[in-house]
């Protein structure tokens, strides 16, 4: 007997750096998801914090974050919550060459309103060129949330791949 789990899982991300010295920035973030598999149907996230480049070269940047957000989430059960959290994340980037790249970002968000419950969202990109304009690309996702729903999963892992196009 086998068993199968389908998620329908949509999660956009903006961020806005603003840069005021080689290695320091502030940013703004704003992000949406849909996440089925944890009961999620919308959650939207705003914020913004500081940074800063620890690595910083041609090749690779390593970047730590901190920051504060707003949490709107609206659940399939109907149960509404609006909370603040806490923003600890980092970002890595690695050229390897002029062909391949790899990105990596990881976000945890304790909740201070609601304490104990946390959720964090990481994903690892490998980006191919093939052309000069044409790119193969992988992505490993995962969504976490401590506290779903009863009945819902608490991680939403995801393989993504596709056809890049720079304009």
């Amino acid at each position: 007997d086998s068993s199968s789990l389908t998620s329908h899982t949509i999660s956009s991300s903006v961020r806005e750096d603003f840069i005021f010295t080689p290695t320091n920035f502030v940013f703004a973030l704003a992000q949406i998801d849909h996440v089925s598999t944890q009961g999620l149907y919308l959650r939207q996230t705003y914020g913004g914090g500081f940074g800063h480049d620890v690595i910083r070269n041609s090749s690779t940047t390593f970047s730590l974050l901190g920051g504060a957000t707003m949490v709107h989430e609206k659940f399939f059960t109907g149960a509404y919550d609006q909370t603040a959290a806490v923003l600890l994340g980092e970002r890595f980037g690695k050229q390897f060459n002029k062909r391949m790249r790899l990105d990596h970002n990881l976000n945890f968000y304790p909740n201070i309103s609601q304490t104990g419950e946390y959720r964090f969202d990481t994903s690892t990109s490998l980006s191919i060129k093939v052309r000069s304009r044409l790119s193969l690309n992988t992505s490993l996702i995962d969504l976490y949330l401590s506290n779903p729903p009863p009945g819902n999963h608490q991680n939403n892992i995801s393989i993504s791949t596709g056809i890049g196009y720079t304009f």
